[in-house]
């Protein structure tokens, strides 16, 4: 081989890694993510979240755009038009048909699925070893958020961490500890359970 013919080789070789490593964009792992939870029939996650208000750790289901959040602060339910969020400490059930800032701040994971042309997509700094982070950046105002960092899995695409900036402030940070997206769950699941709550004072602001 000669001297010349093994420098094209070499940087061949070099074109070739380096097009391998940069050919998948930050918008193309953010929407195999959301694809990924798109088509889940049903997701149960276990969540550690930590903010100006201190942690809290919880459940949250979902199947399609509904969902289930249940937690010793704070429980909520969505149904896929209206919100119910049930406070054990004043005994108050709010009634809202929310803002997608507001389903995002309740249902982190409604954050990675929703439409991804309304975001710049770049890669963060500080991605984990065998993770992919994700900065999601709104192209216009409106949205209530800041930005949004989403961690996965290198190679199972799957959240493990969600950091939520609102545009008011405050950092919420939601840590993954367990994911499933083969989980069974009834459509009841969704509906607020009134019956358990016969002492909640109901205050609707639909």
């Amino acid at each position: 081989m000669t001297r010349r013919l093994f420098i094209i080789l070499i940087l061949v070789l070099g074109v070739t890694s380096s097009v391998a490593y940069g050919a998948e964009t930050a918008a193309q792992v953010i929407r195999r993510t959301a694809e990924l939870l798109r088509r889940a029939p049903g997701i149960k996650t276990s969540f550690r979240m930590e903010g100006a208000q201190g942690a809290m750790t919880g459940t949250l289901k979902c199947a399609g755009s509904k969902f289930v959040l249940s937690s010793p602060a704070v429980s909520t339910w969505f149904d896929g038009k209206t919100m119910y969020t049930y406070n054990p400490r004043t005994s108050e059930t709010t009634v809202t048909i929310p803002e997608p800032s507001e389903i995002a701040e309740s249902n982190p994971l409604a954050a990675i699925s929703a439409n991804q042309d309304s975001y710049t997509a770049t890669y963060g700094k500080t991605a984990p070893k065998g993770g992919k982070q994700i900065v999601l950046t709104p192209k216009k105002r409106g949205t209530g958020m800041k930005r949004i960092e989403v961690t996965v899995g290198a190679t199972s695409y799957l959240p493990t961490k969600i950091v939520l900036v609102p545009v008011s402030g405050g950092t919420s940070t939601i840590t993954l500890t367990s994911l499933s997206t083969k989980a069974a769950i009834p459509a009841s699941a969704f509906t607020y359970p009134a019956a358990s709550f016969p002492k909640a004072t109901l205050i609707d602001l639909r």
